[in-house]
């Protein structure tokens, strides 16, 4: 009756139908990436903030004549001992200048 009387075709748009269980299902699994990706930024910023004032405080002691060490243990239980130029790199190959 429909296409008869106004002459154009029925809409070809349709709506998908899910459950309910889907909907939840998709919801978990959404938010346990968010809270794993929430996670890893934070763990990320966190490193950065201690890596910055690390470096703040080496500057310090440098500028005040003093020197830092600094002592690695690996798993094997072998300890390195090291400059923090040659542990984090020398400023130049960073681009701090």
């Amino acid at each position: 009756m429909c296409e008869a009387e106004y002459g154009t075709p029925k809409s070809k748009l349709h709506w998908y139908q899910f459950s309910l269980r889907s909907l939840l299902i998709l919801m978990t699994i959404h938010g346990v990436l968010c809270s794993c990706l929430s996670v890893g930024i934070r763990e990320w910023g966190r490193v950065r903030h201690a890596r910055e004032l690390h470096e703040r405080l080496v500057k310090l002691l440098r500028v005040k004549g003093g020197g830092v060490l600094v002592q690695r243990t690996f798993a094997t239980g072998e300890t390195e001992a090291q400059t923090p130029s040659k542990a984090m790199g020398s400023s130049s190959a960073r681009g701090d200048d």
